[in-house]
């Protein structure tokens, strides 16, 4: 390619209405979710980010299928292993999702055996 010449962008497709309230309602329960969990359960940071447990999609405004972490957490649980995420609870299938699979304590590991 040569220095100056554009690349082709392509055209994102327009929100649709239903996405756009899905994600207006998000934010409103977004920002209540962080004061009612402040802190980060697996670093003791600052939460900055929510986790969805079983994903966004149909999951998007299922607040039981949060948890409010830190960056450092949430970049452990994506990019550190995803394989003891899953074994700690904090990746689940939304078919078979469960609070009481989640252990913090095991979430932890993340943290120290990827050195984030």
């Amino acid at each position: 390619m040569k220095i100056g010449s554009m690349m082709k962008r392509t055209k994102l497709r327009p929100m649709s209405a239903k996405m756009r309230d899905a994600m207006s309602e998000y934010r409103e329960k977004k920002a209540i979710f962080f004061e009612n969990h402040p802190t980060c359960p697996i670093t003791g940071e600052i939460a900055t980010d929510i986790h969805h447990i079983c994903g966004r999609g149909k999951y998007l405004n299922e607040e039981n299928t949060w948890i409010a972490i830190s960056r450092k957490a949430h970049d452990a649980i994506h990019f550190g292993g995803q394989k003891l995420a899953r074994e700690c609870g904090l990746l689940q299938d939304g078919k078979s999702f469960s609070r009481d699979k989640i252990n913090i304590e095991k979430a932890k590991e993340l943290i120290v055996l990827h050195n984030i």
